[in-house]
């Protein structure tokens, strides 16, 4: 599974980071049009925002894998001696994360399919491309938090063994 998960994350951060570059070029674009020729291409406003979108959602994939996302450190699971007390404070984090993921895909699948009768006011795009960020994200969320799940209740096995 982690073959798996490496290779998505690598996806990501790529099309992430092409997302991120058209982005850098609309936006680019758009202060061009609108402040040296004084004519403002009207597409790039709406253009911008949809790209903001995935790449926004992308790189909170990534976070999540690499558990770089903001935290609120309430208590610190090294400090529990009881082994099943320690598993379980370890795994509240990434339990929470998990729900969050799964309410992104539900609704974010309501949101999807509910693009199909939407277009973009500027950008002729039908809106569940942009919309249908959200699914992907909560579900490769749910994979990479289910993955580090995994990983620690086997590493906790791991250090009771020893």
């Amino acid at each position: 599974m982690n073959k798996f998960i490496d290779k998505l994350e690598k996806i990501q951060r790529t099309f992430g980071s092409i997302m991120l570059v058209g982005l850098l070029i609309v936006v680019s674009l758009q202060v061009i049009s609108r402040f040296i020729i004084k004519s403002p291409i009207q597409w790039t406003e709406e253009g911008s925002r949809f790209i903001f979108f995935w790449v926004a959602l992308m790189g909170a994939c990534v976070s999540v894998k690499t558990k770089k996302h903001f935290t609120i450190a309430v208590y610190e699971p090294g400090n529990f001696r009881n082994p099943l007390v320690r598993l379980v404070a370890e795994l509240i984090p990434d339990v929470i994360v998990l729900g969050f993921c799964v309410l992104l895909t539900w609704y974010g699948w309501e949101y999807f399919t509910s693009g199909f009768t939407r277009r973009g006011i500027e950008v002729p795009l039908q809106m569940s491309w942009v919309y249908a960020a959200l699914p992907v994200s909560g579900v490769t969320m749910a994979l990479y938090t289910i993955n580090s799940i995994l990983i620690t209740i086997r590493n906790s096995r791991k250090s009771g063994e020893q």
